[in-house]
Formats: structure tokens, C-alpha cells, sequence
């Protein structure tokens, strides 16, 4: 049996049960609108009835957080609901996207039937928007029915365009609560009519140097920049957010060409089209699977989805998503657990990080596929030294990060370099200032370090304005067209946004703040990009060119993999886990069913379906599952017929834009822990959805608790798979889980590593000197390990040989009676240096072994350029590896050890 509560104002469920149509009765139907920021707060949303009704059917939007018209029609005793979710024009604008079709008949209007959720056939309805009376509406506020032109989603507000009534707003951070099952599909949209590429055989350009592929690329891209004329040229270097599509040269051939398209774990935007890609987990989830080689293959599919798409399309990429550059990975250190982007950065750790960097880059653009073109471009980001979004009186916009050299190259810059040895084609400038100076007008960070330093030889863009930034917000300079010149100057080639207008730009020339062989450096870099992508070549000679649109989505068995190997399993102490076939189970709490955190808190994702911890939960069990998103009456009833309650937490806690100023659950999170706690402590799992770090210290102590982070389109599947025991969890925490009191010992602004004079007890494992609740890497698996050295690392070596790595050759033994896969981390630490990091992550593996065997696992310290395992970082920011010091080589987390360590002495 399953049994789904439809509490009044709760966000709810799954499609279950069977039902059979009823009469429509009565003149009246109600929705709810749900603030995103508050699921307890609620607004009646009403065409001529009266609220309260408690069977009223409140549809889960989380499913699809695009824009819709919503139709509405009568509502009957019954406990029948009549919704209809029409996908309104969007006019062309680029936010809005289509919705996730469930049912198959474009002109049918569906019955949803509270008792079941069950679509049920009905009678066709006109089309309404739901409007407010009022731009804020209130508890209880009316709401009007009018005619719908378009509609359109924008940070959190749902906004309804009609000629009746334009520009109104249904409330900040809100949401539209859709019917998820009741969505109206519409025929996808043919592709747009092809717009020939530069260099096509027998075109005009066809016969210039730049066309021809015999010739170097150097000389080609020089070719076609010095054909430009100047008018052209400066309309070359803006685009995405604020600069919109980059016009083409006809003259040339070259075509229009939007530079904005985003994907982190899948891509963004591709649905507008209703082509539907594969959601895998949020980046902090990828980074526990511990697993490199499955981020190789996530982003390998990625580049494969992002060629389909642009085929696709033909050459039109107007809109944002389209393009073959996306701005992905992030990469940033998550040095505060307030961060509001943490969530989709990979890790506290910077060798992690970028040996994220390095695998995700590989794979995205195709290093290993044989084939000399990009796939698609990635872009390490954000450089260098960003981590706020908005705290004690800063934003990322204003904000000034005083980072000391020790800093920059122990923490800050060595995920960058790591990027640097996979060879991106894109490096994207941050918004804030390190060290009174705009990371994207810093000439010594991006030419020196980056290009002269590292050998970067792509492209470096900035955020989304941030060359706006350095004259509206830093106050850097005093215009556009000083911002402009410094930019460029800097090493900044493409602005996403629009200070790098053609006038800013004319007038930075004739201002003599920069000249025109300046302009082609740029320029060179930005389209030298696009002749590797292949823009510029006979497209029958790029085997990329192939892909089709079979690819979009057809990856689920690797995401279900990705969700699978992404599960934390923090503690287990009365091994309640796994569960027994047939129990029955309770799953209690805001992100029960919500899959909108799923999708790591964006919604602009493209999954054509997500399974909710419920619905897997439901498709797996063989006993009974009850779900409900709040605590009530019904609920707690729930729980208590259930063997084994699970209460669901987390959510969206933190976003870009926002840090949070707490990291603990929200309270009435807390309230619903403590109340199952109190009454069923002895069968309840705490079930965290999440994507930052959380302090438990405030909790109860409950004896199992499970990381499950934001697993993507098959978290659900793989939730229930992994506690009902189809397989062994095997996630390692990216990030350390502190203390509440954190917060108030640690200034965010503060961007020091190190403990210091003003309390900080240090930031990440590497430094913090408390005792965390959960070190980073930490792993619970359902079976038992031994762990030794197959070969011990050698007593001294010396400075070349520890500059070159060494190989760590580790015997994993599974002892217990369950095949389980376990991640090997390898940690350094230096001894005798006080001020040294307290361990540093240098070789990351993960193995499967079968039970009652043993498998041996050699981790190379070097097998990432631009990593250094046994390098010693000074004041002034300077490397060495120090004669007559020693090292220890461990196994294990970021608190203990697998192993007894070795010693390795540095010789001469």
C-alpha cells in the first residue's frame, strides 16, 4: 500500500493508485502560491471561492520551476481538482523554458483527483494567468483570473504579462504550485532554418587564408582579425547576460554567435527546444563520489548533449544556452561553510578541486576522443579568490579580499593551475577585487600568473558584468571606457556584459588608453576559441558535427551511478541499515518529495523527470510507504505505524547571491527532528538534503544519519536502493562538518586560512584546530576494511624525486560479507612546522572489492600538472621542498588514519 498525505498548505507528491473519473460540480477552484523562502507560508490563490478547504490539492512545483499560464476550472465535491498547466509564449526571451510533459494529448484538459493524485480525463477549459490584485499579495489576498500573453521566471518571482494587467508580480521569492502530473505537453519546436557557417565550400570567403585548414591556426585566426575593420572589431567582445548575442560580419562570413551557455552537472536551457538533458548530481555530490573517473564521464556526456544541442540548432544561437562555450566548472575553495555558492564548488579542498577541474575539462572538450577539434569549450571559474556573495555589509560586487601570498598559493590558486594542465579553452574573472584591484582588470594576475606563468592560451571572460563592477561598484575607475582599456589590457578578453560596447571601446581608442593592436589581442584570443571548436572548417571534416539529439538524455544509468556513489552514510551505530525487504517505511519533512533541491537549486536545468526520495522509496519497497512533507496529525500517525521512519530535511538553504549567517537547519526543521525523536528514536533516520555543510550539534542524537546531498535525476532511485541494501554506500564528505558556534568565532569577510588573534580556529580541514562533527573524506560503508601499505613509500628521497611524486600503493581488503566500493584518499603532512597545513589531500582513488578479498590501489602523487604533494609554501608565497624535512603519507580522512603513517625524510 502507499498511502500519500495532501495536507492544506503543504507541497505534495507522487502519482500513485488507480481512480476513475467523476462528474465536475460547483463554480469554484482553488490553487496555492508557495513562498520558495517560507513552505510554511502560503497565499490563497481563489477565482470566487472560500479558502480553507482542507482537501484542496496542493500540486508539488518544484518538478517544473518554468513559466506557466495556469487554466482553471470548477472544482466538485468530490474532492476533484481541474488543473491545467499551459506553457504561455515567451516572446523569445531566453529565461523562459518549457515545461516537463507528463501526459501525451496537447488539447486535453486533466482531472486530478486529491485522493489519489491521479490524472483522471475532463473537459477543455480556456486559457487564464493567475494574477495578482495586488503586486505583493498577502495570507488570504484575492486573486483575479486574466487574459495571458506570456509569463516568464525571474530570481524567484514568477512574473504575468497580459494586456489587462502587464508587469504584475506574483510576490518575491515565490512560486507558482503547478499540477506536476497536469502539465499540457506541446509539440517541440522545429529547429531554427540553418545559418551557414564562415569558410562553407563555394562560399565567398571560402578562398581566404583564414578559410584554408592546411595553414596553422595561429596564422588563420591573425588572418581573419587583421580583415576586420575597426567598426567590426569592436562589436566583437561583448555577449551573454547585458551584452546579449555577438553580431555577426557579413562581410566576412562570420556569423552572429551567443557566447552564455551554462551547465555544471547537465546542461541548462536545452528544454526550450524540449530537448531534455541528464541531470546528474550537484557538484559538492560529484566530488563525494571520490570517484575522478565518473566526473571524466559526466562531463564527456555533457560535451556530447552540448554538440547535440548546437547541431541542432544549426548555427543559430541567438539565445542563451546554444553556443558551444559554457562557463563551467566552478571550482572556487569552499573556505567558509556560509558560502552561498558552496553547493556547486566542488569542495573545501583545493587538490580536489582541481583534479575536478582537470577531469570535468578533459572530458567536456573531448581530450581523449581523438578527434582534433573541441567538443565543447569549458571554463575554469571564478579567478581567483571568491567566495561571498553578500555579508557583513559586502557583496561579491563591492567586496575587497585581502589574501596574503602564502594564501594565494597555498589555497587560492592552486585548483586554477591544476585546471591549467588539462588545457581549458576558457578562464572566467570574478567580481571581487583581491587586494584593492579587480580580479578582471588585474594584469599581473590574469597575464602574468595565468598566461606567463601557467601557459594559459585560451580565453578570459568575466562575470556577468564584473568589468561593469570595476567602475559602478569597486570604484576602481571612473568609467566605462577606462574599465574597458584596463580590462583588456589586463588580459580580460570578452566581457559578459556590456561595458565592452562598441562606443566604450571607440572611445577608449581615441582616448589613447589603449591601442588597437591591444583591441586584436583580444580579439585573437576570442576567436581563436571558435576555430578550435571547428566554426571556421568544412563541418564534413569534424566528426563532432555527427552528434544528434539521440544523445539528449540518454545517460541515465551513469547519473543513477553518479546518485548511487554520491551517498554519505555518516553514522550507522545501531546498524538499522540496511533495511529488510517488506519492512515498512515513513518519510517525513520538506524535501520528502521536493525536486527542486534535487536539482542542486537552480532551476533551469533540463531533466525530463527527477525522482523524489518518495517515489523512489515507492518504486522500490515491497512493504508500505507513507510521505508527507510537513509534521501533522496524519503524519505522526504515519510514523508511528511505520517500522522505520525517515525524517527528510535540507533543502535550498543557501544560493548564489546569499551566504547564510547560520549553519544549522532551519527551526522548524529542527522542531520536526525533535518531535520524531522524542517518540521514535529508536527507529528514525535523519535524511539530510543538502548541498553545504550543516552543524548537527543542535540535534538529538539520532544513531543514523545519511548525506544525501543532491543527487540529480535519480536521487530517489538510488536512496532506496542504497537502504534497502542493493548496494554499499560509499560517499566521502567534500567539505568538513563544523561546530554552530563557527559562525561566531570566524568573520566571513576574513579570508585567512590560518587560526589567528581574532579567534578564527581555521578555516577547512587543513587548518582547523576544533573538532569538527564529520572531518572531510569521511566514509561509513555496510561492510568492514583493513588497510595497509602493499609497499612502503621509501624513507628519504630527495627534492626531485618528491617534485616528480611518488606512487602510493595501498592493499584495500573488504573483510566483511558485502561487494562495497571504497574511495582511497592519500594525505600529506609535514612535520615539525607548526604553521604548516595539518594534512593536504595529494592522490584521490576509489576501488571496488568483493567481499572477503583484497584488491591493491597505486595513487600517484603527480598525475595532476600543476599540483605539488610535498611543496612547502613561505610568507612571500614562494614554493620549496626543504632539505632535512619530513613528511608523513597517510590513508584514511581528514581526522584519522587508515594506516600508521609513513615517514619520508627529504634528502639533497
Amino acid at each position: 500500500m502507499v498511502h500519500v498525505s495532501i495536507p492544506a498548505l503543504t507541497i505534495l507528491l507522487v502519482l500513485v493508485g488507480q481512480a476513475s473519473a467523476q462528474g465536475i460540480k460547483g463554480d469554484s477552484a482553488i490553487l496555492v502560491l508557495c513562498n520558495a523562502s517560507d513552505p510554511n507560508q502560503s497565499w490563497n490563490i481563489r477565482t470566487g471561492a472560500t479558502w480553507g478547504d482542507p482537501n484542496t490539492l496542493v500540486a508539488n512545483y518544484a518538478r517544473d520551476p518554468y513559466a506557466h499560464c495556469l487554466d482553471v476550472a470548477d472544482r466538485d465535491t468530490g474532492d476533484n481538482v481541474a488543473v491545467r498547466g499551459w506553457k504561455c509564449c515567451c516572446k523569445g526571451l531566453p529565461i523562459c523554458g518549457d515545461c516537463k510533459d507528463e501526459v501525451d494529448n496537447y488539447n486535453q484538459d486533466y482531472i486530478l483527483d486529491s485522493a489519489t493524485s491521479r490524472v483522471l480525463t475532463g473537459v477543455k477549459m480556456g486559457k487564464k494567468c493567475l494574477v495578482p490584485s495586488d503586486n505583493f499579495p498577502t495570507v488570504g489576498s484575492h486573486i483575479e483570473t486574466l487574459s495571458c500573453d506570456f509569463a516568464m521566471y525571474s530570481g524567484g518571482n514568477y512574473i504575468v504579462y497580459s494586456s489587462e494587467a502587464p508587469h504584475l508580480r506574483l510576490g518575491s521569492n515565490s512560486s507558482l504550485c503547478l499540477g506536476t502530473y497536469a502539465d499540457a505537453p506541446s509539440p517541440p519546436p522545429p529547429p531554427p532554418p540553418s545559418i551557414p557557417q564562415a569558410c562553407l565550400p563555394g562560399s565567398n570567403e571560402s578562398s581566404l587564408p583564414f578559410c584554408n585548414m592546411s595553414l596553422p591556426l595561429e596564422d588563420r585566426v591573425a588572418d581573419l582579425v587583421q580583415r576586420m575593420q575597426l567598426n567590426e572589431k569592436v562589436t566583437q567582445l561583448i555577449g551573454g547576460i547585458g551584452g546579449g548575442t555577438t553580431v555577426g560580419i557579413p562581410r566576412l562570413g562570420v556569423p552572429q554567435y551567443q557566447y552564455h551557455s551554462e551547465g555544471l552537472h547537465g546542461l541548462r536551457d536545452s528544454c526550450k527546444y524540449k530537448l531534455y538533458s541528464n541531470l546528474f548530481p550537484q557538484v559538492t555530490a560529484m566530488a563525494a563520489t571520490g570517484n575522478l573517473t565518473l566526473i571524466n564521464a559526466m562531463a564527456s556526456h555533457m560535451g556530447d548533449e552540448a554538440r547535440a544541442f548546437n547541431n541542432f540548432l544549426k548555427g543559430e544561437t541567438n539565445s542563451i544556452g546554444g553556443g558551444l562555450n559554457y562557463w563551467s566548472p566552478t571550482i572556487n575553495v569552499g573556505r567558509d561553510p556560509r558560502w552561498g555558492r558552496f553547493q556547486e564548488s566542488v569542495s573545501e579542498d583545493p587538490w580536489l578541486n582541481g583534479a575536478y577541474a582537470a577531469q570535468f575539462v578533459k572530458g567536456f572538450q573531448g581530450a581523449n576522443d581523438g578527434v582534433p577539434y573541441v567538443k565543447a569549450a569549458a571554463c575554469c571559474k571564478h579567478f581567483y579568490a571568491y567566495s561571498l556573495e553578500n555579508s557583513d555589509g559586502f557583496s561579491r560586487h563591492t567586496f575587497n579580499a585581502i589574501v596574503s601570498p602564502r594564501d594565494l598559493t597555498e589555497t587560492y590558486h592552486p585548483a586554477f593551475a591544476m585546471c591549467m594542465g588539462a588545457q581549458p579553452e576558457q578562464i572566467m574573472c570574478s567580481y571581487n577585487e583581491v587586494n584593492g584591484v579587480p580580479t578582471c582588470l588585474d594584469g599581473k594576475a590574469q597575464n602574468g600568473y595565468l598566461r606567463q606563468d601557467l601557459g594559459f592560451g585560451g580565453l578570459i571572460v568575466s562575470d556577468c558584468d564584473a568589468i561593469g563592477d570595476a567602475y559602478k561598484s569597486h570604484h576602481y575607475v571612473s568609467s566605462a571606457a577606462e574599465a574597458t582599456a584596463k580590462g583588456i589590457l589586463a588580459g580580460c578578453d570578452l566581457d559578459c556584459g556590456s561595458t565592452y560596447q562598441a562606443s566604450n571601446i571607440m572611445s577608449a581608442l581615441n582616448s589613447k588608453l589603449m591601442n588597437e593592436s591591444d583591441l586584436d589581442k583580444a580579439l585573437h584570443n576570442v576567436f581563436r576559441m571558435r576555430f578550435k571548436l571547428g566554426m571556421f572548417d568544412d563541418p564534413a571534416k569534424n566528426k563532432y558535427k555527427s552528434i544528434s539529439t539521440g544523445v539528449m538524455g540518454a545517460a541515465p544509468a551513469l547519473t543513477l551511478q553518479a546518485a548511487q556513489e554520491a551517498l554519505v552514510l555518516l553514522k550507522n551505530d545501531k546498524k538499522m541499515l540496511p533495511l529488510a525487504d517488506g519492512v515498512s517505511v515513513a518519510i517525513i519533512g520538506p524535501t520528502a518529495n521536493d525536486t527542486q533541491v534535487l536539482m542542486g537549486g537552480k532551476g533551469d536545468y533540463c531533466p525530463q523527470h527527477i525522482e523524489s526520495l518518495c517515489e523512489g522509496l515507492v518504486n522500490r519497497s515491497k512493504g508500505t510507504v507513507t510521505c508527507s512533507a510537513s509534521l501533522n496529525d496524519e503524519s505522526m500517525q504515519m510514523a508511528q505505524d511505520a517500522d522505520v521512519v525517515f525524517a527528510a530535511v535540507g533543502g535550498v538553504l543557501s544560493h548564489e547571491g546569499n551566504d547564510r549567517t547560520a549553519i544549522t537547519l532551519p527551526a522548524d526543521q529542527i522542531t520536526l527532528i525533535n518531535q520524531l525523536y522524542k517518540q521514535y528514536a529508536d527507529k528514525l533516520v535523519l535524511v539530510l538534503v543538502n548541498g553545504e555543510p550543516l552543524a548537527l550539534d543542535d540535534l538529538p542524537g539520532i544513531s543514523t544519519i545519511i548525506q544525501a546531498l543532491e543527487g540529480g535525476e535519480n536521487a530517489g532511485t538510488a536512496f532506496a536502493q542504497m537502504v534497502f541494501g542493493d548496494f554499499s554506500p560509499s560517499g566521502m564528505l567534500p567539505f568538513t562538518m563544523y561546530q554552530s558556534n563557527y559562525v561566531n568565532k570566524v568573520n566571513m569577510t576574513d579570508m585567512t586560512m590560518r587560526p589567528n588573534a581574532m579567534g578564527s580556529p581555521g578555516k577547512t580541514y587543513r587548518f582547523y584546530t576544533d573538532t569538527p562533527t564529520f572531518p572531510f573524506a569521511f566514509t561509513t560503508t555496510y561492510t568492514t576494511w583493513n588497510f595497509s601499505f602493499a609497499t612502503m613509500p621509501p624513507a628519504s628521497a630527495s627534492v626531485e624525486t618528491l617534485r616528480k611524486g611518488i606512487v602510493v600503493d595501498i592493499k584495500v581488503s573488504n573483510t566483511g560479507n558485502m561487494d562495497a566500493q571504497h574511495p582511497i584518499p592519500i594525505f600529506v603532512k609535514q612535520l615539525n612546522n607548526p604553521t604548516a597545513p595539518r594534512k593536504s589531500l595529494v592522490g584521490l582513488a576509489k576501488v571496488m572489492v568483493p567481499k572477503q578479498s583484497s584488491v591493491t590501489v597505486s595513487v600517484n602523487t603527480s598525475e595532476y600538472p600543476g599540483s605539488c604533494a610535498f611543496c612547502v609554501v613561505g610568507l612571500d608565497g614562494t614554493t620549496t621542498i626543504p632539505v632535512g624535512g619530513s613528511f608523513q603519507v597517510s590513508v584514511g580522512n581528514a581526522m584519522d588514519d587508515y594506516v600508521t603513517p609513513a615517514t619520508i625524510k627529504v634528502t639533497a
